[in-house]
């Protein structure tokens, strides 16, 4: 593969026409045309990694997600207690508020710590080791 191929699956992969690689490549949209067949694997694995690239960039991690629904509740709580009733419906902020909780408890009962040296027994009498979720602590 020559560099001037190289050049051609990076434009393409970057979303870049054949008629603009064809003047900056000084190439016959034919013969690009040609190569995005024969090179099309390529572009689609360079497409793909710069997707994924961006992905990580943006993705929040779990406790990122539930710092920030922390933050967001203790924000509209603190609205809620300092909004003036008299011009504004409290409604909203108790919707808003209610749908954060949720989400909180959504992610707390899928939370757990199963090291706690804590034994239960069944109806059965048989010992496992109890697990504590985040939402019983």
């Amino acid at each position: 593969m020559t560099k001037e191929h190289k050049q051609f699956i990076t434009l393409r992969a970057e979303g870049k026409s054949f008629d603009f690689i064809a003047k900056k490549l000084n190439k016959a949209k034919s013969t690009l045309i040609q190569w995005s067949k024969i090179y099309q694997d390529d572009i689609n694995d360079m497409i793909f990694l710069s997707m994924q690239q961006l992905k990580e960039e943006y993705q929040h991690t779990q406790r990122e997600k539930y710092k920030k629904l922390l933050e967001h509740l203790a924000k509209v709580d603190k609205a809620i207690t300092e909004i003036d009733l008299s011009r504004a419906t409290i409604k909203d902020l108790i919707l808003v508020r209610n749908d954060i909780q949720n989400s909180l408890n959504d992610m707390e009962k899928s939370t757990r710590f199963k090291d706690t040296n804590l034994v239960e027994k069944d109806m059965f009498g048989v010992e496992a080791v109890a697990e504590v979720r985040l939402n019983e602590t």
